[in-house]
């Protein structure tokens, strides 16, 4: 199967093994590399026809139609959440709220995001960090990146962040 991008390179932040959800799964450029390490991967999506695509996959997955807003997911069952560029266009309180909950105790979010426009500094994003700050009551918090980086839809290099954040309250 070919890929329009790779998966993310920050993957290896998060470990290995456990159960993730991979928030906005798309065509599942991640979900594979996922799979392939060993993770238990809940792929979501809004989408209904990328999911049907991801199918055909083997390994521990499931596919889950649901709004990232509102995660059909029970209360502290992740030990981990991929969030590459969905944040981006979610409510950002009500997410939070979500990924918070969804998360154990230690548990691992990756965020990669950026916003619109797309000239943002690493102050501007992490401002609009501040709603999983809060949330996730954090026992750490790494700027992985702020870089430049290629949005194949826009073709064009833009400002985005990528944080790795660690839930320290209990569930």
């Amino acid at each position: 199967m070919s890929y329009c991008e790779p998966p993310s390179r920050r993957l290896c932040e998060l470990g290995q093994g456990g159960s993730i959800l991979d928030v906005g799964c798309g065509n599942g450029r991640n979900t594979y590399a996922l799979l392939a390490a060993g993770w238990e991967v809940v792929a979501l999506d809004i989408r209904i026809e990328c999911l049907k695509a991801l199918r055909t996959l083997q390994g521990l997955l499931h596919l889950l139609n649901a709004d990232a807003n509102m995660l059909p997911l029970r209360s502290c069952s992740l030990d981990a959440v991929l969030d590459s560029f969905t944040y981006t266009f979610l409510d950002k309180e009500r997410y939070a709220k979500e990924v918070a909950r969804v998360l154990r105790e230690g548990g691992v979010a990756l965020v990669e995001f950026d916003d619109d426009p797309h000239v943002k500094s690493c102050p501007e994003l992490l401002m609009l960090a501040e709603p999983l700050v809060t949330r996730l009551s954090l026992e750490k918090v790494w700027v992985l990146s702020h870089e430049w980086g290629n949005v194949a839809i826009e073709k064009a290099q833009v400002p985005f962040l990528a944080l790795l954040l660690v839930k320290r309250s209990a569930c």
